[in-house]
C-alpha cells in the first residue's frame, strides 16, 4: 500500500488529548476530510491512528483524541509526547 506524507506532529495541544500537526499540504483544510491517519514508525512500518476530530487553527492542524486503531480510546499526554516528530 502506498501512503502520502501529509505533515509532522510537532507538539501536544492543551490537556484534552490533542496533537498539533504542521501540515505539508498547500491547504491545511485538506486534512479535515480524514479521520484515520497512519504514523510512520520506520521506512516500511506504519501504524493506523484514528482521530475523533480534526480542525485547523491558524496555519496548523489540531487532531483531537488520536488513538491507536483497534485499541481502547483512552489517550494520555505521554502517548502523544511519544508521537512527537512522527510523520503522518
Amino acid at each position: 500500500m502506498n501512503y502520502i506524507q501529509t505533515g509532522e506532529i510537532v507538539s501536544v495541544h492543551g490537556i484534552k488529548g490533542e496533537v498539533k500537526v504542521y501540515p505539508w499540504a498547500d491547504y491545511p483544510e485538506f486534512l479535515e476530510e480524514f479521520d484515520r491517519f497512519y504514523i510512520q514508525k520506520n521506512k516500511m512500518h506504519f501504524q493506523a491512528m484514528n482521530a475523533e476530530q480534526v480542525r485547523c487553527h491558524k496555519n496548523m492542524v489540531i487532531i483531537k483524541k488520536i488513538y491507536v486503531a483497534n485499541s481502547h480510546r483512552t489517550t494520555t499526554i505521554r502517548i502523544e509526547e511519544r508521537m512527537r516528530e512522527q510523520t503522518l
